[in-house]
């Protein structure tokens, strides 16, 4: 069976058309600022070239946060239509925990959240023992920890960027397949903002 992901909650944005066994297509981006949301123009094109059947994919997995509000909430409506309409399972991964997967050890993932706050969350051995928080950059920059992130941060004492590996997104994305960690009604999945413009968007609605 063949599984797409679509992720556009952070930089680089990915594209990705695998198997159980191996990896068929991946697209990781940095977008051009005048088109920052074309995941789904740029997936469509690779099924086009590669000749997929666009009703192919048997399950979708999507990051719904935290991230980039407009990216995050794109990105999940995008799956959500794809799963519904082809009547597969929707799988939502959580960005920090997808970025923890990456390393070993007792690390702190973090994500920018814009205005100098950022997205944190602890985890060892790639399994979260803290909530998800959005924190101030001057309560964290001088912490004694390891941060980790796909962005390219400053600033930090310990740090580093680390490169989406598409093996390990890939056995990632298996392993909740394994757990039946999917969304039952696809239409249902919320974005994960963790931002004052989630209740505003709420208050709005």
């Amino acid at each position: 069976m063949n599984y797409l992901l679509l992720s556009q909650s952070f930089y680089p944005t990915m594209s990705l058309l695998f198997s159980n066994e191996s990896l068929i297509y991946s697209v990781i981006q940095y977008p051009n600022e005048q088109y920052p949301n074309n995941l789904i123009f740029v997936t469509k094109t690779m099924f086009d070239v590669l000749k997929i059947d666009k009703k192919d994919p048997g399950g979708i997995f999507v990051v719904y946060g935290p991230g980039s509000f407009t990216g995050t909430r794109i990105s999940v409506v995008d799956a959500k239509i794809l799963a519904y309409s082809l009547s597969v399972p929707l799988y939502p991964i959580n960005s920090l925990e997808l970025t923890a997967a990456h390393v070993s050890g007792k690390v702190s993932t973090i994500l920018s959240a814009s205005r100098n706050e950022f997205f944190v969350a602890d985890f060892e051995d790639g399994k979260r023992i803290s909530d998800v928080e959005i924190v101030d950059l001057e309560k964290i920059v001088n912490e004694d920890k390891t941060f980790v992130s796909f962005e390219k941060l400053e600033n930090f004492k310990s740090y580093k960027q680390i490169f989406p590996d598409v093996e390990v997104i890939r056995k990632f994305c298996l392993n909740l397949v394994l757990k039946k960690q999917l969304i039952e009604d696809p239409l249902s999945l919320e974005p994960l903002y963790l931002r004052a413009e989630e209740k505003l968007f709420k208050k709005i609605r």
